[in-house]
């Protein structure tokens, strides 16, 4: 697979849209289009939006390539630029010193426009702040005219609208100059569809990178992808050359949208040929979800804990049960818990030969490497592990008997609540629950470093126990075992 590049005109230069040999995609922003083709490999197929080719004359509203194309943007179309001639392009001499300055080299190349079009048409504002980034590709393009069999012209607007079956998108990018939320998020939806990852199209974006310059970066990659795939066509078909050789076309997909074996991101294909997608869709509809809401309101949380590293002061070790989750309990944030979760909340004794290692690596990380000042055991109601530890004669879910052998650490007490008649069934998947907290913190103290920072009066060893079905959270007496309603009513709370 070659490299293939989106790119487009941003604040901060050239923002492209790479996708690896590999598959893998990613950002990268540079402040030259020259620089920008010498950090992808000699092959890599490149399509911009920017156009390639100025004809030294215009009739009708802007190059052959804009007339065959504007006709199926429908809303969308005042986001197609009339280019002008190429003299009209080649007027600008900027950068300009003031806005005077600025207005008198737009009034020049206006004029140039009209007296080399018919029906005469001068340049916009923002089509005149264009010249430089089109200058830069064509006087490349002109000393090196072998690029121009990989790099190609597209537009983003065009290209959504050829994705999506010929019809424009509904919403624009920015409405008074500001992104707009619903157009945004269309076009998205639709670069998932087209197979481009989550990651590339919601992360943090690169400094001098506006979100609608990588919305259209990543449709040009979409349009790279067809190219590669011989799925493309011109705009016009075939296409015009300038007086210099350059071809004059807007290239776009051929079909709606290109198929999950083709982009090489939506899916991969096991050794045995089978196809898995690389995460289920409410993985990634969470994943959206977070970036877009939790992310964005504590980006400077997560980036402090990426730069300064994690200082919990508290650790938790819960079960891996869906339903009761320690950072949902407790509403915690990112770095606030470190959490160990394993079946049935258990603690082992310490055993450095024994078997089980991976709850006791866990809690060596977090009290000598963290040196976190609370460990909680949290335990929960209708516990699968507990009702499993209480169940005699069970047959083992697989012959490595794993649950077995790990439940094997409440043993002697499970069989003793387990033969207790006066207790419902119910209150004895209750009363071990409890009782394996109580275990697991006194397995606590068998480790040496624990017991020791406990009797310093460096760590504290809690105990808790959630009702998934009432949110009641129950604290264990840390001198009688017992449990203990909390402060908070749930009932008033909801209330």
């Amino acid at each position: 697979m070659r490299t293939l590049a989106g790119v487009d005109g941003c604040p901060g230069g050239w923002i492209a849209a790479v996708q690896h040999e590999d598959g893998t995609t990613a950002l990268a922003v540079h402040a030259s289009f020259q620089g920008l083709l010498q950090a992808l490999p000699d092959d890599a197929i490149v399509v911009v939006d920017m156009p390639i080719g100025l004809p030294e004359t215009i009739r009708g509203l802007g190059r052959t390539a804009e007339t065959a194309v504007r006709p199926m943007l429908g809303a969308r179309r005042s986001s197609l630029f009339a280019i002008p001639a190429r003299a009209a392009v080649e007027a600008w001499d900027g950068p300009h010193g003031s806005e005077t300055a600025r207005a008198a080299a737009h009034a020049r190349a206006s004029a140039l426009a009209r007296a080399r079009s018919e029906p005469a048409r001068g340049v916009s504002r923002q089509g005149f702040m264009l010249f430089p980034k089109i200058l830069e590709i064509d006087r490349l393009l002109r000393a090196e005219p072998a690029l121009a069999v990989r790099i190609f012209e597209s537009h983003p607007e065009a290209a959504f609208a050829a994705l999506n079956g010929g019809t424009a998108m509904a919403h624009p990018k920015k409405r008074s100059g500001r992104p707009n939320a619903p157009g945004l998020g269309e076009r998205r939806a639709l670069l998932e569809r087209a197979g481009l990852p989550p990651a590339l199209l919601l992360a943090v974006r690169p400094r001098g990178v506006g979100e609608d310059d990588r919305i259209d970066a990543c449709a040009m990659l979409i349009v790279a992808r067809a190219v590669a795939a011989g799925r493309a066509r011109p705009f016009p078909d075939p296409p015009e050359r300038d007086a210099h050789g350059l071809p004059v076309a807007i290239w776009l997909p051929r079909d709606p949208l290109c198929s999950a074996e083709e982009t090489g991101l939506e899916a991969i294909r096991t050794s045995d040929g089978a196809t898995m997608t690389l995460l289920p869709d409410a993985l990634v509809s969470g994943y959206r979800s977070f970036v877009q809401g939790r992310y964005l309101q504590e980006t400077q949380t997560y980036r402090a804990l990426a730069r300064d590293g994690q200082t919990p002061e508290t650790m938790v070790i819960a079960c891996c049960d869906s339903r009761a989750a320690p950072e949902t309990i407790f509403g915690a944030g990112a770095g606030e818990l470190f959490v160990v979760r394993n079946v049935a909340n258990l603690v082992p004794p310490y055993n450095p030969d024994g078997e089980f290692h991976g709850t006791s690596a866990a809690l060596e990380f977090a009290v000598q490497a963290l040196k976190v000042k609370n460990i909680v055991v949290m335990g929960h109601g209708r516990c699968g592990g507990i009702k499993a530890a209480l169940t005699t004669g069970a047959e083992p879910l697989s012959p490595g008997d794993f649950i077995g052998k790990w439940m094997s650490i409440l043993q002697p007490v499970a069989e003793t609540v387990a033969a207790n008649e006066l207790m419902t069934s119910g209150e004895r998947q209750t009363a071990l629950e409890r009782i394996s907290i109580r275990t697991s913190i006194a397995n606590l103290r068998s480790f040496p470093y624990i017991a020791a920072r406990e009797r310093a009066g460096e760590l504290n060893l809690y105990g808790a126990w959630f009702d998934i079905s009432t949110a009641e959270l129950w604290a264990m007496d840390a001198e009688t075992g017992d449990f203990q309603r909390p402060l908070v009513d749930v009932e008033d709370a909801v209330i």
